[in-house]
């Protein structure tokens, strides 16, 4: 009797799934349509144009602009040039002198010049104004050219770091070693306010 209803029960089911599926395949949505009236309001809303609604040009942002590394420079007021700054500071590095003080003398003696054999009325020489004997003392080759010669820049901006840097251990200061350079307080002044000034 149970063997009979669990296939009655079985039957019964496999029945309903059968009639299920064919209710879904057959199944269908009715769309409602639309009336003429609900047609023409459609048409009118397609037509108008909505200023809201427009695509809106942004304007362009600007680059951005990275502003580059400062450049350190050197005041102009006082007339400094740089074309020997690379001299200044390997002879100073080379010595232990300030380079702005080896430029404010070049400055000083012969409007920081070149190679030249200008000589002052006292017998000075060269770039830097060393007297001849001075300059034989404390001689460097500068440019590594083999010998030292009064009248190159090289050899008299290394020359002079040289003299400053033996003076100055002497004498303790930097006032002391300029004031050997030029025998003179107003000198030494100068220099030093030109120096500060690069």
């Amino acid at each position: 009797m149970s063997k009979f209803r669990i296939l009655a029960f079985v039957s019964m089911f496999i029945l309903t799934s059968m009639i299920n599926k064919a209710e879904a395949q057959t199944q269908r949505f009715d769309i409602p349509l639309l009336s003429n009236t609900q047609k023409e309001q459609i048409k009118k809303l397609e037509g108008e144009k909505l200023p809201h609604l427009k695509p809106r040009v942004l304007a362009q942002p600007t680059p951005l602009e990275i502003p580059a590394p400062p450049v350190p420079q050197v005041k102009t007021e006082i007339g400094y040039k740089g074309d020997f700054i690379k001299i200044y500071k390997a002879a100073g590095q080379k010595y232990g002198i300030d380079w702005q003080v080896l430029a404010a003398i070049h400055k000083v003696e012969t409007g920081q010049s070149g190679d030249t054999s200008k000589q002052s009325n006292r017998g000075a020489t060269g770039p830097m104004q060393f007297i001849p004997s001075t300059f034989r003392a404390y001689a460097i080759d500068g440019d590594g050219d083999g010998q030292a010669r009064i009248n190159s820049v090289y050899d008299s901006i290394f020359t002079a770091a040289n003299y400053l840097a033996v003076n100055k251990a002497q004498g303790g200061s930097i006032d002391f070693a300029l004031f050997r350079y030029n025998h003179s307080s107003k000198y030494v002044n100068h220099v030093k306010f030109l120096a500060s000034q690069m």
